[in-house]
């Protein structure tokens, strides 16, 4: 079934050039399905602490889903998080099909996709930070996954002048599809200094 509700200690494992992925179904003529994916577990329920995930790792890995996806859970409650790491994770959101929307919540993150509550986070390792809707970064990798992120981006390179480069040395991910359609758009940098861009 792809959860887990008994205790259970995970311990010393390490997802490595990977590709995971959950892609909505079509069921009895309706779309269901595609979430709850982490790069160490799916679907983690508990009523307290139950469950411990210790010195465990996920690098170099893309996980792509509807919803409540992260790199390490994907929906947890009650769940130990203990000196683990990300590295190099890229999330994406699969909405070819807009199931359910707009009336469930579209949740993920680095480390838990859906919080429940209940969870502890000790000693890990990685950087990430919200930066905006639709934008997320790793170190020094921005990820943009809707037409909010890709607004924000283009209003933060605008806003400089030509001689300030806010995104020198660092890499920009466009992790799905953006549609643009009904949105007043003001293109990525002035075409005279593109060079500067």
């Amino acid at each position: 079934k792809g959860n887990i509700q008994k205790p259970f200690v995970l311990e010393n494992c390490h997802v490595k050039n990977s590709t995971i992925s959950s892609t909505p179904a079509l069921i009895n003529g309706e779309w269901d399905n595609g979430d709850k994916v982490g790069g160490l577990v799916g679907y983690v329920l508990f009523d307290n602490e139950g469950a411990v995930i210790k010195d465990c790792s996920v690098e170099n890995t893309s996980i792509k889903a509807y919803r409540d996806f992260a790199g390490f859970a994907g929906y947890a409650k009650g769940v130990a998080f203990r000196n683990c790491a990300i590295s190099n994770v890229t999330l994406e959101q699969d909405l070819s099909h807009d199931y359910k929307a707009p009336n469930t919540p579209n949740t993920f993150g680095m480390i838990i996709g859906r919080d429940e509550g209940g969870n502890t986070i000790d000693g890990n390792d990685y950087s990430y930070e919200a930066v905006a809707n639709g934008v997320y970064k790793v170190n020094d990798n921005y990820y943009i996954y809707n037409a909010d992120g890709l607004k924000w981006l283009a209003t933060e390179v605008n806003k400089h002048s030509n001689y300030e480069r806010p995104f020198e040395g660092k890499t920009i991910y466009l992790t799905n599809d953006v549609d643009l359609g009904g949105m007043e758009w003001t293109p990525i940098g002035d075409y005279r200094f593109s060079a500067n861009r």
